[in-house]
């Protein structure tokens, strides 16, 4: 899924406040933890 996908699934109105609150919570932006979960750099 995409991050507006996640974003809309998960009831924020953007992706962009998603990704603020997701990186304060987990230190790491939305797409960067998805480039290290598939193994990536």
């Amino acid at each position: 899924m995409g991050v507006i996908d996640v974003a809309v699934a998960c009831g924020y109105g953007s992706s962009a406040h998603f990704s603020k609150i997701f990186r304060k919570q987990y230190g790491i932006s939305p797409h960067k933890f998805s480039v290290l979960r598939k193994g990536g750099a």
